[in-house]
């Protein structure tokens, strides 16, 4: 891959996040959160097809779970998606 598609891809997926973390602090004022489930699971879905686990979303069991959002319990990994 050449330096410019890497580039292009950098400053693509840079820019993405950084609408999602405008759009979810904006959300976050109004108290709208639908932003941060649907963040979570997207984070759990790309964080699994690069490493290989097998994170879930905790707070789908349960709601605001404390300290963590995803957790594979059979690698024993948690994570915090903080946006």
């Amino acid at each position: 891959m050449s330096v410019f598609k890497k580039e292009e891809y950098f400053i693509g997926i840079t820019n993405a996040i950084g609408i999602l973390c405008s759009r979810v602090s904006l959300e976050n004022t109004l108290h709208l959160f639908n932003t941060n489930t649907i963040a979570e699971d997207f984070f759990a879905s790309l964080l699994n097809l690069i490493h290989g686990w097998n994170l879930n979303n905790v707070n789908a069991e349960e709601m605001n779970a404390s300290a963590i959002d995803l957790a594979d319990p059979v690698q024993k990994i948690a994570v915090q998606v903080t946006v």
